[in-house]
């Protein structure tokens, strides 16, 4: 097993290198490519032996290694992605890429993946222009101008839970019920002074999803005619030093909520903070996350969240589509996975009731 992700890791680092490099280029020696990747000689030159048969590289002994002029097949599909793949430990990340590589490889595709910055549009230009396939997957663009760029620039596109809110491609986006399901799970459990962790920026232009789950939270707290005490609801910092500073101002603030809802990326800060100052989770203070965890975190968390191995098939779906001359919009759909950090009435199975459909 270890072997095989050593081999996936290689295969993935080599895969961003020689698609970025321009043809005749001089790709990394092989040290430098066993540093790169963190996998073993054998490995690496193993993958270089698939890339020369390929005839995407060419291996001249003492003298280095270079990329071809060689086109990429008409079979090849590019994914660009932001954060890192493969991680570490697994995670949704690597569940969705992995799942998707494998939808491909069923049809006859092979997928490439090249990591890129979402906040400089000359580099992202000077990075397509690198890339010589006319089929590409778009994985969380923040704004739509970077969406547009890919999109002007190749014959198929599909948008993999864009975070801007305009409509440019093909795609698969996040569901609009997050908040929605979270309080009306919240409320089955008879849970009514709740408080909302968000990643909302000031520019909430460059946060369109979060801001609109925050809008959610807002207003259907008020349809309830319940109270939402300003202390209670908080931009949640990504630095542990700042979050903690959070946490500190909340905790002291007297009267607290019965419950909290915590984006996924924040419940090990979370989690972390409440441990620190003898805070028991599930017992003190209730917990809702957002997103599937694959790390373990106890008492393990209640979580809304998506299914990675089902956008997988469904992004492959609307890709193919797309390869088909027809564009599909869809939502992914939501479902509640039950843990220990929000005790109340006996687990019962709740998922989201509404989906937006695919549209021509």
């Amino acid at each position: 097993m270890e072997r095989e992700r050593k081999h996936r890791i290689a295969c993935s680092v080599l895969d961003e290198i020689v698609s970025c490099a321009s043809a005749g280029e001089r790709l990394p020696g092989i040290r430098e490519l066993v540093r790169i990747s963190g996998c073993g000689r054998p490995v690496v030159e193993q993958e270089l032996r698939h890339l020369a048969l390929e005839k995407r590289i060419r291996i001249c002994p003492g003298i280095g290694i270079f990329k071809t002029g060689r086109r990429y097949r008409k079979n090849r599909i590019a994914v660009l992605y932001q954060g890192n793949y493969p991680a570490e430990k697994e995670s949704f990340s690597d569940v969705l890429f992995d799942s998707l590589r494998i939808c491909a490889e069923q049809n006859g595709f092979s997928m490439f993946f090249i990591r890129y910055l979402p906040d400089s549009m000359n580099e992202f230009r000077e990075l397509l222009s690198k890339i010589d396939t006319d089929k590409i997957i778009l994985t969380g663009a923040a704004s739509r101008e970077f969406a547009e760029e890919a999109a002007c620039r190749f014959t198929y596109m599909t948008e993999l839970l864009p975070r801007h809110d305009a409509v440019v491609a093909a795609e698969v986006r996040d569901s609009p019920d997050m908040a929605k399901l979270q309080l009306e799970y919240l409320f089955l459990k008879h849970y009514h002074k709740i408080g909302y962790l968000h990643h909302v920026e000031q520019d909430t232009s460059r946060t369109p999803v979060e801001y609109h789950r925050l809008f959610d939270y807002y207003r259907i707290m008020s349809e309830h005619g319940l109270k939402t005490d300003p202390r209670w609801v908080f931009y949640a910092p990504w630095k542990w030093e700042e979050f903690n500073r959070r946490m500190e101002d909340f905790f002291s603030c007297g009267s607290l909520p019965d419950a909290m809802i915590v984006p996924g990326s924040s419940l090990k800060f979370f989690y972390r903070y409440c441990k620190n100052c003898g805070i028991e989770i599930g017992r003190d203070i209730a917990v809702m996350g957002c997103d599937r965890l694959f790390s373990e975190l106890t008492p393990k968390p209640t979580v809304t969240t998506n299914d990675p191995l089902v956008i997988a098939e469904e992004v492959w779906h609307v890709m193919k589509q797309c390869m088909e001359g027809k564009i599909l919009h869809l939502t992914t759909e939501l479902k509640v996975l039950t843990g220990e950090s929000l005790p109340g009435l006996s687990d019962v199975a709740f998922s989201s009731s509404v989906r937006s459909r695919s549209a021509d």
